[in-house]
């Protein structure tokens, strides 16, 4: 069982600038954020899991 993409909000980087972002697996996605509410988001649609290999998107397509 892979701790990044089995578990909801398990960060995998946090980036350190003047403003804190945080990277993670969030679905079939990569999530980054910034500290602030709402702030800034931004979701990068991935079709396996960077760390374990695991196919997030079943059938989807190329």
């Amino acid at each position: 069982m892979c701790e990044y993409c089995k578990t909801p909000g398990k960060t995998l980087d946090v980036i350190e600038t003047e403003n804190r972002m945080f990277v993670s697996i969030a679905g079939a996605y990569i999530q980054i954020f910034d500290e602030e509410y709402p702030g800034f988001i931004h979701n990068i649609p991935i079709r396996f899991c960077m760390m374990c290999g695991r196919e997030l998107r079943e059938g989807a397509a190329e």
